[in-house]
């Protein structure tokens, strides 16, 4: 190939690549650049980017709460790298030498030797892509995933062994076709290869799983307990081949009830490993079960999850009445539960003016109580009769002769242009229109369209018009509405409910 038409190709390339990027974002980086460890980023690190010695690095937390440093950049001149198992004091999980600046194009492509950290779990996809020079890669066991283009490019390089421990591969290793794969015989390595036509040089004797276990047991019961808001929702279950040297690492997990723990297969939190990891989202049983790709074996985990309801977001329909003589009794929502099934409501002191008190109280699973005050206040203070009305205005914050009167009444309108979606995978997108003046939106879903409806999200940006409600079940139907509302003087005023809108799950 002539220089001239390599340049092009590879400008080509670059835009190709960065466009992909852009357009697929966070699901790109998993499809692209292969499993994401088990990174969970803080919207306060997410951009912050380190710099020790030949590495730029950021540092993310793992899914078992402990920090890692990912290798984002290498800045060096060697010809012969040797990657740091450390950088800032912390593990070095996931690796990234390539850059997208055509500067550093002739730098890199000088690299001759790669030897990757010990404590590599993860070599993201075009790791290596363009190191034209390269001949020799030492990728350490322990490595669980290989992202898709880590060596494209690299025409130098005739061998990589892979070790057993990797359990996934993303897409094709490089387009080098005359690279020698070395594997562990009857490795999950060596299925994907195999199956891929590359070419494969087997060593040692198969090992074949017999057996899978969760703590020595085909079925082990495990009970995870969130007593307070501060308290960890994240747990980890593990499960163990028979026997622990069989040759393929693989193993699948399923759950059977998302609405009690939150399982991320798709954000590279459980790709394939011995270890899963979830979020309890409320009290209640779910099961989880580990399937080992060599010979099909499983075993249970059967999940108690207590939750004290103190731990959900909890809010009332409304925060002040006016005085008539009635019961107030506010609509009570509590984050992912149900009222009758998680919780029940009792009202007290709720006739005259005063204080009047909502105790909401766990049930079955979902423990402890909750107490939620609102005010009943004078009828002459009455905020939402007698004429003449005026509408609060959006004003910029600035006090209007209407916002002085004792008898206001504030008008905010329901959202227009209210519709759902089965966009994706057991996902519904939600979208409706601005409402002027509103400071945000109360999103509610229910299985049933004149059942009891549970506030799912409090969208506190008012430009903010859709939102994408996940980890849904398929084949089920789910009902949706939405209400604006206004903040003044320190009081929520809402708009009417949308109509109801239905969805059914096919994707």
């Amino acid at each position: 190939m002539r220089k001239n038409d390599k340049n092009s190709y590879r400008q080509f390339l670059y835009r190709t690549v960065l466009c992909i990027c852009l357009l697929l974002g966070i699901a790109g980086g998993f499809l692209i650049f292969g499993c994401t460890g088990t990174a969970k980023v803080t919207d306060s690190d997410e951009d912050k980017l380190y710099v020790e010695g030949n590495y730029e690095y950021k540092v993310n937390e793992g899914a078992e709460g402990r920090k890692y440093a990912q290798i984002t950049k290498y800045l060096g001149n060697e010809l012969n790298v040797v990657v740091p198992d450390m950088l800032g004091g912390y593990p070095v999980y996931e690796v990234m030498l390539f850059t997208m600046n055509q500067a550093d194009e002739e730098r890199l492509a000088r690299i001759e030797s790669i030897v990757f950290p010990k404590t590599m779990i993860n070599l993201h996809g075009m790791a290596c892509m363009w190191f034209e020079n390269l001949t020799s890669v030492t990728i350490p066991e322990g490595t669980r995933c290989i992202g898709g283009n880590a060596f494209s490019r690299c025409f130098a390089l005739k061998q990589i062994t892979i070790p057993a421990s990797v359990t996934y591969i993303s897409g094709n290793i490089s387009d080098n076709n005359e690279i020698e794969y070395s594997v562990q015989s009857g490795s999950y390595a060596d299925k994907y290869l195999t199956e891929a036509g590359k070419k494969v040089i087997r060593t040692g004797t198969a090992i074949p799983v017999v057996d899978l276990s969760i703590a020595g047991q085909k079925e082990y019961e495990k009970t995870v307990e969130v007593k307070s808001p501060e308290d960890n929702r994240k747990a980890c279950i593990e499960a163990s081949l028979i026997p622990s040297n069989a040759s393929n690492h693989r193993i699948k997990w399923t759950v059977d009830n998302p609405e009690v723990i939150d399982f991320k297969e798709e954000e590279g939190l459980n790709n394939f490993g011995s270890k899963m990891y979830f979020d309890v989202k409320k009290g209640g049983k779910a099961t989880a079960v580990a399937i080992a790709e060599d010979g099909e074996y499983t075993a249970k985990c059967l999940i108690s999850a207590k939750m004290n309801i103190a731990c959900q977001e909890i809010t009332l329909s409304g925060e002040s009445y006016v005085y008539d003589g009635k019961e107030k009794k506010p609509e009570v929502a509590v984050e992912n539960l149900t009222e009758g099934e998680d919780y029940l409501v009792e009202y007290s002191n709720n006739t005259k003016v005063g204080t009047a008190t909502v105790t909401i109280r766990g049930l079955g699973f979902n423990t402890g109580s909750v107490s939620k005050s609102f005010q009943i206040i004078p009828k002459k203070v009455e905020t939402e009769k007698e004429p003449p009305a005026a509408t609060v205005p959006d004003t910029g914050g600035k006090r209007t002769d209407t916002e002085g009167s004792q008898q206001t009444k504030v008008q905010v309108k329901k959202p227009s242009a209210f519709k759902v979606k089965n966009s994706k995978k057991r996902k519904v997108q939600i979208t409706w229109k601005k409402v002027k003046g509103a400071n945000g939106y109360e999103l509610y879903r229910s299985t049933k369209k004149n059942g009891k409806y549970v506030k799912i999200k409090t969208i506190k940006k008012p430009n903010t018009v859709k939102f994408t409600d996940s980890k849904l079940k398929k084949k089920k139907q789910y009902y949706y509405k939405i209400r604006a509302y206004k903040i003044l003087n320190g009081r929520k005023y809402y708009s009417p409910f949308t109509g109801k809108k239905g969805v059914k799950i096919r994707k």
